[in-house]
């Protein structure tokens, strides 16, 4: 893996497939961008000439930014405080929307080492917790027939219950940093097909706090690099504008990024996952802890 410029965060337009790097930085919050030459329709929010933005300095600030994002107008589309004591299935599955049975699921295509299953979806003391744990399961899938996954997880999904065009996306987590997972908040579209895909984030088995905010898109892929720093592990709210021909990632308030280019205009619906290994990720090593989890205080919808 190549290494980046001296700059906590950036955005880069790469051919299909994952190239992911990463790199320490001293504990201070931040997030600086720089625009790649040529990259037509992508915008860094800021410049290495500006100041760079503090990202998750406030962190005892659980507010919602939507007003700031989209005005006082703003209709609430969807949420879930996760308040009570179990997952609302009026809301949520736990596997993906092409499975069919209640066996749980995983993901073929990235190779990725994990089972999902929905006893390790939890809900209780205000959040909702996906949890990886190092104890084997069998499963079975069309591709590789039944086998046996050294790790179980949990995911949760909207695919048919609050399937939706344009809005503001935002979702207060506290995300596991450590080698080998894989947290993501992302967006599939509602007819199963891809590319499209817009990731909320994802994290590579960073222990830096670095992130990925990126568009899947046919012949590449666009994606922006941010390292949260400081304690990268408190809650940060994580969030997505998306409208007719623009895309804008924001963490914490802070504009981090934009795209005006192949913009998805067709139904998607909403997914939090945490895989462990895969393709694009690190292993875990001997000093990842687990179990671990992906824990999100709320996540909120608006038209």
């Amino acid at each position: 893996m190549s290494t980046p410029p001296a700059l906590a965060s950036r955005p880069d337009e790469r051919p299909e497939g994952p190239v992911r790097r990463r790199r320490r930085l001293g504990a201070v919050a931040v997030a600086v961008v720089v625009v790649v030459a040529g990259v037509i329709g992508v915008r860094a929010l800021t410049r290495p000439s500006e100041s760079p933005p503090v990202v998750g300095a406030e962190l005892t600030d659980t507010t919602s930014h939507v007003e700031e994002v989209m005005g006082a107008d703003a209709v609430l589309y969807f949420s879930d405080d996760f308040d009570g004591t179990t997952l609302d299935g009026t809301r949520w599955n736990t596997c993906y929307p092409w499975v069919v049975d209640d066996q749980g699921c995983t993901n073929t295509a990235n190779d990725e080492e994990q089972w999902y299953l929905a006893q390790q979806v939890q809900v209780g003391d205000g959040e909702l917790r996906l949890v990886a744990e190092r104890e084997a399961v069998q499963g079975t899938t069309p591709q590789d027939g039944t086998k046996t996954y050294e790790y179980r997880s949990g995911m949760v999904t909207n695919a048919g219950h609050a399937d939706f065009l344009y809005g503001y996306i935002e979702i207060r987590a506290t995300i596991p940093f450590d080698a080998g997972l894989w947290p993501g908040l992302w967006l599939g579209p509602s007819d199963q097909s891809w590319p499209p895909e817009v990731d909320i984030l994802e994290s590579f088995g960073s222990r830096d706090g670095s992130i990925d905010q990126t568009l899947h898109r046919v012949g590449k892929s666009v994606v922006h690099k941010t390292e949260i720093l400081g304690r990268p592990d408190d809650p940060h709210t994580f969030g997505l504008l998306w409208e007719p021909g623009r895309l804008v990632w924001y963490v914490d308030g802070v504009a981090t990024f934009e795209v005006t280019e192949d913009v998805p205009d067709q139904s998607m619906y909403l997914l939090a996952n945490l895989a462990v290994g895969g393709k694009p990720t690190t292993a875990v090593d001997e000093e990842t802890v687990l179990p671990a989890a992906l824990s999100i205080d709320w996540i909120r919808i608006w038209q």
